[in-house]
C-alpha cells in the first residue's frame, strides 16, 4: 500500500481531479486525513477501470 500524504492535498497540481467534497466529509465525521488516505487509496487501486483511473504498476 502507498503511504498517505496529506501534504500533496496543499500541491493544486497533484490535487486537480480530487472531489474535495469527500475529503471534506472525513473531516465532519472526525476522520483525519492520513487515514481516509489509508482507506480511500487501496479501494481506488482495487477498481481502476469501473472509476476511469490509470494506477501505475
Amino acid at each position: 500500500m502507498k503511504s498517505a500524504n496529506p501534504e500533496k492535498m496543499q500541491d493544486k497540481n497533484f490535487t486537480a481531479n480530487v472531489r474535495r467534497v469527500n475529503v471534506q466529509k472525513s473531516k465532519e465525521i472526525g476522520l483525519p486525513l492520513a487515514e481516509f488516505l489509508s482507506i480511500f487509496i487501496p479501494a481506488v487501486e482495487e477498481i481502476p477501470d469501473q472509476i476511469g483511473l490509470v494506477c501505475p504498476q
